[in-house]
């Protein structure tokens, strides 16, 4: 069972395990950029590579121990530039989505 939480704070770092297309399972960590302006808000982050494949993986706030997104996408393919996460709390209320 894992432990839901809340948005997490810039400069948190994120853990999260994916299993990308071109691998059997790997892991991978980011550090919280802050919020999108995107209605809901969106969880920007760096430092680390989201690979295709590893969307729906979860995002472990590592100073809270909760999982605080979902990975979503990436912000370059073949590069370490992180990604974008969908906060819990909006899958939790999925009214938020327009």
């Amino acid at each position: 069972m894992a432990l839901l939480g809340a948005i997490a704070d810039i400069g948190d770092e994120l853990y999260s395990f994916g299993y990308p297309e071109d691998n059997v399972g790997e892991p991978a960590t980011f550090e919280i950029e802050g919020l999108t302006g995107d209605v809901p808000p969106r969880i920007k982050f760096k430092a680390g590579q989201v690979k295709p494949g590893m969307s729906g993986s979860p995002l472990l706030n590592r100073r809270t121990g909760a999982v605080c997104a979902v990975l979503v996408s990436t912000r370059g393919r073949q590069s370490s530039l992180g990604g974008y996460g969908v906060p819990v709390s909006t899958l939790a209320f999925p009214s938020q989505f327009p």
